[in-house]
């Protein structure tokens, strides 16, 4: 019983890490250590955020790419799992592809923006959507979560503002 639960369980927690990755990276709140970036020089420091996310980007297309690999391959030898239930393998690793697919269009999307402002200078942009949140960030978010303010929709907004679906600023 226990290998049965372990492995559906075991699933869950894939797609769960794997379709939370894109959110995870959109609203900046990947594990960072930051230590000597932010004593780097704002102009300086814009380079090294756009060359994280390059690689970022260049992993995750990698990743995605394995991904849909492994489902191919299930699908081509009709792979189950070995537990009682016999779940053909193309459900979890499709599921767990996606997600991984989601975090990798994330990544193109964000280094796309990225591009766009280091070819319009605007260090400071490229800095408020890549850099580190502020304490001010992590307060409102442990505010929003006892509930004390209300929620806020998209990533945090220090600095600058983001281009919207017009060109122009949104606030």
């Amino acid at each position: 019983m226990f290998e049965r639960n372990g492995r559906k369980t075991g699933y869950l927690l894939a797609f769960g890490i794997a379709w939370g990755l894109a959110h995870t990276l959109a609203m900046r709140a990947h594990i960072r250590v930051d230590v000597l970036v932010n004593r780097v020089p704002l102009r300086c420091r814009q380079f090294l955020h756009a060359f994280a996310l390059a690689i970022l980007t260049a992993l995750t297309c990698f990743l995605t790419w394995c991904a849909w690999g492994l489902v191919q391959e299930s699908i081509l030898f009709n792979a189950k799992d070995t537990s009682a239930l016999a779940i053909p393998l193309v459900i979890p690793q499709g599921l767990w592809a996606v997600g991984i697919t989601m975090l990798a269009m994330m990544a193109v999307v964000l280094l796309v923006e990225v591009l766009c402002r280091l070819a319009a200078g605007d260090a400071a942009g490229i800095d408020a959507l890549l850099g580190p949140r502020t304490f001010e960030d992590e307060t409102d978010e442990a505010l929003e979560a006892v509930g004390l303010v209300p929620p806020r929709v998209g990533p945090p907004q220090s600095g600058s503002p983001r281009l919207g679906a017009n060109g122009g600023s949104t606030p």
